[in-house]
């Protein structure tokens, strides 16, 4: 046996549907990799946007996220099998920047499989749309009705559903029209 036959490839977890700019994935085994439309984004992947760069992955399960330009985003684990639902895992981690995220199957059919960790909360998923935006003296760009950036912190807004947001101070729950 060869030792290629013991190596256990990453699992690819979506792809990559839409893109204006520059989109790069670091790999789990470190390599690098600039992606583009049609191109697979799998668990271990640590994907980062440039300025001015929109991207918009669909997920194996049918669930979507648009990344914001400046963003990383770590898939930390992806776990979907049609057929087998008690293999469920996702968990999403973003470093900086923002996405907007539309949960698939999993998100349906077993909420509480489905994570985003930012290094304030981590949030759970209710049949959801949402979005995030975690500001780290980064967000100046980003437009508000009183016309400042956002202060630094992490931002969150719920079209459809809700979401829960869980750190050491407790969780609260935030349902759509909130933010």
């Amino acid at each position: 046996t060869s030792v290629a036959a013991f190596a256990s490839p990453a699992a690819t977890a979506g792809q990559i549907t839409h893109l204006s700019g520059t989109l790069a994935a670091k790999r789990a085994d470190g390599t690098s990799k600039l992606l583009s439309v049609k191109s697979d984004v799998l668990e271990g992947d640590t994907l980062g946007t440039e300025r001015e760069t929109y991207a918009r992955i669909k997920f194996a399960d049918g669930g979507e996220v648009v990344l914001r330009p400046g963003t990383q985003l770590k898939i930390e684990s992806y776990s979907y099998e049609a057929a087998k639902p008690e293999s469920d895992n996702i968990l999403l981690s973003m470093f900086k920047g923002g996405l907007r995220a539309v949960t698939g199957l999993v998100g349906k059919r077993n909420r509480g499989k489905v994570s985003f960790q930012t290094e304030t909360a981590t949030i759970g998923i209710r049949g959801t749309h949402f979005g995030a935006l975690l500001c780290q003296n980064d967000c100046g760009g980003v437009p508000t009705t009183g016309g400042q950036p956002p202060a630094n912190g992490l931002h969150v807004d719920v079209t459809n559903g809700a979401i829960t947001m869980s750190n050491r101070a407790g969780t609260v729950q935030i349902n759509a029209g909130q933010f």
